[in-house]
């Protein structure tokens, strides 16, 4: 009687430990603000020049806070990538507390990179781009000394917008997790 009731014991606190462990989870993003001022594809030396300014938000949803390193956006058209900048470089780290927000304004995705498109670099027709934006980051969690790494997507309908402060007609987006590791 009193194995089994050890055994049960053991069993029971073991359950409730596992249980009780959360999973990481990584941080929330959403972009509130995107335009192009410039995307325009050369065909004659199929060069793409492009200036992408990007308002990403950043939630932390959870009890705790967390920290980023190494966190950088990149910018993709027809699957192809043709841009890339950094919110927060690997030498810094980036704490968010719990149950809070944080707006990285003008994260600005531009340049210039030889490429070729299957397909025509158009608009749609009310003058947006389909522009895929990839978040990749890495999270600290000191509890336990790991770092977890992730990914982000986010699939924006992008206006075309010539005076450089507007992003008018564009809808706020939530992104969605590819994968945490």
């Amino acid at each position: 009687m009193g194995l089994c009731l050890s055994v049960c014991t053991m069993v029971a606190l073991t359950l409730f430990v596992c249980l009780s462990l959360e999973e990481p989870k990584g941080p929330e993003f959403s972009i509130n603000g995107a335009y192009l001022t410039r995307f325009n594809y050369i065909k004659t030396n199929h060069t793409l020049s492009y200036k992408l300014p990007l308002n990403i938000t950043l939630t932390n949803p959870y009890k705790d806070p967390f920290e980023l390193i190494d966190t950088q956006v990149t910018a993709y058209y027809q699957k192809e990538r043709f841009g890339l900048v950094t919110l927060i470089d690997s030498r810094t780290t980036f704490r968010l507390e719990a149950k809070n927000t944080t707006v990285f304004q003008n994260a600005v995705v531009q340049g210039w990179k030889p490429m070729v498109f299957e397909e025509p670099v158009l608009p749609n027709t009310a003058h947006f781009y389909s522009i895929d934006v990839v978040i990749a980051f890495k999270q600290k969690i000191r509890e336990i000394d790991y770092t977890m790494s992730g990914e982000i997507m986010c699939n924006l309908n992008v206006p075309l917008s010539f005076n450089e402060i507007s992003c008018n007609g564009f809808k706020p987006t939530k992104c969605f997790q590819v994968f945490l590791e």
